[in-house]
């Protein structure tokens, strides 16, 4: 700050420019080194800033940066004083663009091309834009035109190896988004291949460039989502020939030589080219593309799965609604057609149908797509229960709860009815459970579920077990299980459940969780681990237990400082704080 600030003051900024738009330019010397800055500024804040010197490249704002937002506000400031306010100002003139409006309208047509005339000698670069913009008066379109124009674009903002930073980004994606309205423009002029093309030419170089960059693809990539946007809107507008053709086969030609492969467009290409179909040739183009992909044998071949989305579309498009419905049923093993299929059945409340195709699901799935058949079984339950099949709900609803994963709670599946988010967990089963099956044989139900648990793996076995215990209140059960399996953050847990009836028993496992452990680990934290347990006795109102653990372990582990020490401290903590406090 201090720098830039002095760099200000003695003239530091050599050079200013406004280029309009909220974009400004300038050359600094300040830190003992000339660079360039470039600010874009909306309302009163900065939005975005770049400099080519080396204090930006380590993150962060440098003095040149500083001496150019001094010098952006220089009429705010008065020097003699220092940084402060100055009394308002008398009215000034216009702004640079509002005067720049006003010549235009005020000047003649023989004044502004000699002007012209005189500004192209000097700044070849202004000349070289202009042709740009407005050769197509002159000579037919040529989508190179417009290539170099992008090229130009990136190579301003890229360093001397072609990579575009996270800063530069930002410029580079806006002025490609003005590419892209200047494109819809000329589209709304009727100069509709020089839209196409400066579409055409923003896919291909900034797909290039997207190898070159770090953080900043994410703002280059909505850059070119909008040009393909932009591309559809086109491409549904009834082109005529030979700009239809032309747009036709290039998308083709991206897709057959993959140059978007492993691109988020790789596959839009196909479909804005199905939107384009007019005639059985383009149709059977479009499929012989399509047929190039084969399936792969994979568990999980995505790629596959995208073209036969892409040929469904392009049935329907070419041979209408019920052939593609048709060509749906016969891929049902395409797990969007599934989802596709049993949601339609459940509209026509065709139930039978609809759980067919779930469980085929579940049976073709279960070994290479597990974690689809989540949402198949899901699917079934919510079937059963539109078609009150009590029987099938307990048994699905008992599947799921054993075999649900604790770590994926909740889970959220799409109703087939209502559309809506549905969350799923343990308790979303234990609760359809307990309300299908009937109260009297509630008990041995619970018995024999709690039995197959048991033969789960032991986390989630110990897990839902304890649950259910606690859902039913069956405390001693509850207690029981701890005690056979005790683990100092389990009883920890449920405290508020036991604490009441089995406060001693639960603080007698604490103690002997205590003396192991610290028997068979050594460390600072394996001190400190053992402090909690003793905190924890103290929780559950045995503070006698507690004071009578620390001078054994005192006793018994005299030789450990830092241990005794910890220990000590506690001590001290307990005496002077009330029984069952926390520490």
């Amino acid at each position: 700050m201090k720098e830039g600030y002095e760099s200000f003051k003695k003239g530091g900024v050599l050079e200013f420019k406004n280029l309009g738009g909220g974009d400004y330019e300038a050359v600094v010397d300040a830190f003992s080194s000339t660079n360039l800055v470039r600010l874009h500024v909306e309302g009163n804040e900065m939005s975005d800033c770049s400099c080519d010197c080396a204090f930006l490249r380590r993150g962060s704002i440098c003095p040149h940066i500083v001496a150019t937002l001094f010098y952006l506000q220089k009429d705010l400031f008065d020097d003699d004083e220092g940084i402060m306010p100055k009394k308002p100002a008398k009215p000034k003139r216009p702004s640079p663009a509002k005067q720049f409006r006003d010549l235009l309208k005020t000047i003649s047509h023989e004044e502004l091309k000699k002007f012209m005339q005189e500004v192209s000698y000097s700044y070849p670069n202004i000349r070289d834009s202009f042709i740009s913009r407005y050769a197509h008066h002159l000579y037919p379109e040529y989508k190179e035109t417009y290539t170099e124009r992008v090229q130009a674009l990136i190579k301003k903002y890229a360093n001397p190896y072609g990579f575009v930073d996270y800063v530069e980004s930002s410029p580079l994606s806006r002025s490609i988004r003005d590419l892209i309205g200047e494109s819809s423009v000329s589209f709304e002029r009727g100069n509709i291949q020089k839209g196409i093309y400066i579409l055409e030419a923003i896919v291909e170089e900034m797909t290039k460039t997207l190898r070159h960059a770090d953080d900043g693809k994410e703002r280059m990539s909505e850059s070119i989502s909008l040009a393909f946007e932009q591309l559809s809107i086109f491409a549904n507008s009834n082109l005529k020939e030979p700009v239809h053709k032309e747009l036709f086969e290039w998308l083709l030609k991206l897709f057959d030589e993959g140059t978007l492969k492993h691109r988020m467009w790789h596959y839009d290409v196909i479909v804005i080219a199905t939107d384009m179909i007019k005639n059985d040739a383009e149709k059977e183009r479009v499929r012989a593309s399509l047929n190039k992909i084969k399936p792969k044998g994979e568990q999980w071949d995505w790629n596959y799965q995208q073209i036969q989305n892409l040929t469904a579309r392009l049935i329907k498009k070419t041979e209408g609604p019920e052939a593609a419905a048709r060509y749906i049923e016969n891929h049902a093993s395409n797990p969007e057609f599934r989802n596709l299929l049993i949601k339609e059945a459940v509209d026509r409340e065709d139930y039978a149908k609809a759980e067919q195709l779930a469980i085929d699901g579940i049976r073709e799935d279960e070994r290479r797509l597990p974690e689809l058949v989540v949402f198949w079984r899901h699917y079934l339950l919510e079937i059963y229960q539109l078609s009150k099949n009590t029987e099938q709900i307990i048994q699905v609803a008992r599947q799921l709860l054993i075999h649900s994963d604790i770590f994926f709670f909740p889970r959220e599946i799409q109703s087939l009815r209502s559309g809506k988010k549905i969350s799923y967990t343990e308790q979303t089963y234990y609760q359809l459970l307990k309300s299908h099956v009937p109260r009297e044989q509630w008990p041995e139900f619970l018995e024999r579920l709690v039995e197959d648990l048991s033969k789960q793996d032991w986390g989630k076995d110990f897990d839902r077990t304890t649950q259910i215990y606690i859902w039913e209140q069956q405390w001693d059960k509850l207690f029981m299980l701890l005690q056979k399996n005790p683990n100092f953050f389990q009883i920890k847990s449920k405290i508020p459940y036991l604490k009441d009836k089995y406060a001693p028993k639960l603080a007698l496992l604490c103690k002997d969780l205590a003396l192991k452990y610290i028997a068979n680990n050594k460390g600072r934290e394996s001190n400190h681990f053992t402090c909690e347990h003793i905190q924890l006795i103290d929780q559950l109102g045995e503070r006698a237990m507690a004071m009578d653990l620390i001078k054994e372990l005192k006793a018994t582990y005299r030789t450990r400082k830092s241990l005794v020490k910890m220990l000590e401290q506690l001590e001290e903590s307990l005496l002077s704080s009330q029984p069952g406090c926390k520490n």
